[in-house]
């Protein structure tokens, strides 16, 4: 059966989440890179990158050498043709790479990888999810920083919306969510109404993790010098923020790949 994440990241997929725009993007790199001070000449790697607004925010800042990294062909032509735009009055290297983030092709390469918009946690075997932490760490430099930015699992089990509708171009959207038995995953089934009555449904499920359950997963497959933020500003974490952001550093030292943790 093909999993949730192979078929809900299309057109429709852009058309819901119009409203994540390039502006709310570019505040969150601004204040994102103030955090990391990274070296803009050191590769950085958008892990799921999606329809690239935040590669574009990135291209505005000064970064010269961007990757992007995604499972969807229909978010990377998005990407593609959002940095040939930006590119016209922000000249940058940017590769674009059609990829499971479970299976990142490189190895200490990158100053910085991001993981943005929830962007983890999608597999229902816990080794997967570990799986892709451990290609980040090789993925990186001896040096380098990871960035995940999650839902704040607290957050999201007191402020959960169970049920919303919207009008979409003409369209009834029925949005439907639910906290899984265990607490352990949100989901959330979309269906999509025309006038005509036909119907489309997508559904996502996310893993909702701890802090710590997190800070433990990037400390077994290597990572130091965790650092944990409520917000992209950096403020500190509580119950009442919507985001989960951790810093994470590989080693100066490291040479050896990521042990196998699966």
């Amino acid at each position: 059966m093909t999993a949730w994440y192979q078929q809900s990241f299309g057109e429709t997929y852009l058309e819901l989440y119009a409203h994540r725009d390039e502006r709310e993007a570019r505040e969150n790199v601004r204040a994102l890179m103030a955090l990391l001070a990274p070296d803009k000449d050191e590769p950085l790697l958008d892990l799921c990158c999606g329809a690239g607004r935040y590669l574009c925010a990135l291209m505005e800042m000064g970064f010269g050498r961007l990757y992007g990294l995604d499972l969807s062909e229909t978010l990377l032509d998005a990407a593609a043709r959002a940095v040939a735009e930006e590119r016209a009055a922000n000249p940058c290297q940017v590769e674009l790479i059609p990829a499971d983030m479970r299976c990142i092709p490189f190895e200490n390469h990158f100053g910085v990888v991001l993981s943005l918009f929830t962007s983890f946690g999608y597999f229902e075997e816990e080794a997967e999810n570990r799986a892709v932490l451990a290609g980040v760490y090789r993925a990186l430099k001896p040096g380098g920083v990871f960035v995940l930015d999650h839902m704040n699992r607290p957050w999201v089990i007191g402020h959960l919306v169970a049920q919303n509708e919207q009008e979409l171009r003409g369209r009834h959207v029925h949005n439907r969510r639910r906290i899984t038995p265990d607490g352990r995953r949100v989901e959330k089934t979309t269906t999509i109404r025309d006038d005509a009555g036909h119907e489309q449904v997508f559904f996502e499920s996310v893993r909702l993790y701890a802090p710590e359950e997190l800070a433990a997963m990037l400390e077994e497959v290597g990572f130091v010098d965790l650092a944990t933020y409520g917000s992209f500003q950096g403020e500190p974490l509580d119950a009442e923020s919507p985001r989960l952001i951790l810093v994470a550093h590989k080693p100066e030292a490291a040479e050896a790949p990521a042990p196998d943790v699966t």
